[in-house]
């Protein structure tokens, strides 16, 4: 009767792991690591405060991009037994502290902001779950390259201090990534 039990609980499993469940298993092949390439604002700012205003938002945040390995994952990867479908985010972060009313005393660091949200395909598009991402940003726009999946298309909108109009200001940012292997 035991045995009987056993061969029926085994046959249900197998029947239950069907290959349609299997692909959902898949690895895409646009998951893995992404660089930066571009990281341009739609108005020239000075964000270091050295005078001279850029749109090239990398040469305003000093050598933040260069020092980091990745700034875009998209799981699940191959080796990973978690098939979640997860993305993470790093952008500069600005680190700033004012020491005297005038704003001429202050220190000022970028440092590496990392947030992160689960994304679903819909119509061969990557969807965010979460595009809002306080107080990092919010990503208006998320696409990967339809001609080359290894390049990522991001509009970001972010708040950064503006030393040339002595404020802080929304910049709209439009991002692209080349995947890489690590």
């Amino acid at each position: 009767m035991i045995k009987k039990f056993a061969l029926s609980i085994f046959v249900i499993f197998v029947i239950s792991c069907s290959t349609s469940e299997q692909e959902d298993n898949s690895i895409p092949s646009y998951t893995g690591y992404y660089k930066i390439t571009s990281f341009e604002s739609s108005k020239a700012v000075d964000l270091d405060n050295d005078g001279t205003s850029n749109t090239d938002l990398s040469k305003e945040t000093g050598f933040f991009f260069p020092n980091s390995i990745y700034e875009i994952e998209i799981r699940p990867m191959i080796d990973q037994q978690n098939y979640a479908k997860l993305i993470s985010f790093s952008f500069p972060e600005a680190s700033l502290n004012f020491y005297d009313a005038e704003k001429t005393d202050y220190n000022l660091d970028y440092i590496d902001a990392s947030f992160g949200t689960s994304y679903k395909e819909l119509d061969g598009h990557l969807v965010l779950k979460q595009n809002d991402f306080d107080p990092f940003g919010t990503i208006e726009n998320f696409e990967l390259d339809n001609n080359k999946e290894d390049q990522i298309h991001l509009t970001l909108y972010k708040d950064y201090y503006n030393f040339e109009s002595d404020s802080w200001e929304e910049l709209k940012i439009e991002a692209d990534y080349k995947k890489i292997d690590l």
